[in-house]
């Protein structure tokens, strides 16, 4: 069997695993996302527990969900187990994206390079992925906030519905939202990795 083969049948298994794993996975990612989006940007009103107290005092800005639990069971009755996965067909996109990237970068990179400077290699390669996979990971997660909207019916036909109307009417460079943290966490963990390899190498 040749390489090229290898490579192949090592990406489709890499799919599979996705959409095996994803009944949990992205279900996770979901409520994860719609709790935490929330907690970010409250919405008006109070929760639904705490609307159903007769004390529950009038605000202009309240949380939809008190817990992950309660987000996740509130999608679930208002939307149906389907809101959960909207954006289940972009996490396969995602992985390929940086496995791809690792395997050209096998095949294009020098093998002493590679040994010389693992650490550096793998970081250059996150920072890239970063860039390239930021537009599937914003539609992803957009796709995922749905499942909180108040409309009935799913905003997006599907991914490259999402896509296509993020670019339409957002701009371009809507789908790189949030890519300069992306960055900044990248670059952070690299001084901490640096800072720690001195310190170990001090001692």
């Amino acid at each position: 069997m040749g390489t090229t083969s290898i490579v192949g049948l090592s990406l489709i298994a890499t799919v599979l695993s996705t959409y095996i794993a994803s009944p949990y996975t992205y279900f996770r990612k979901t409520i994860v996302t719609n709790y935490v989006a929330d907690i970010v940007a409250p919405i008006g009103g109070a929760s639904e527990e705490a609307a159903e107290e007769e004390t529950a005092p009038a605000v202009e800005e309240g949380y939809r969900y008190n817990s992950p639990t309660e987000a996740a069971t509130t999608i679930q009755r208002k939307k149906g187990w389907g809101a959960f996965y909207r954006g289940v067909h972009a996490e396969p996109l995602l992985i390929l994206c940086y496995r791809g990237l690792y395997v050209f970068a096998s095949v294009l990179v020098p093998q002493t390079w590679q040994v010389g400077h693992p650490y550096l290699l793998s970081r250059g390669l996150a920072l890239v992925a970063d860039v390239v996979t930021q537009p599937l990971e914003v539609v992803s997660r957009r796709l995922a906030l749905t499942a909180s909207a108040d409309e009935t019916e799913a905003p997006y036909a599907g991914v490259w519905d999402c896509f296509q109307t993020i670019r339409e009417t957002e701009g371009v460079t809507a789908l790189w939202s949030g890519l300069k943290f992306r960055i900044l966490m990248s670059f952070m963990s690299m001084t901490v990795r640096i800072l720690y390899a001195i310190t170990v190498g001090e001692e």
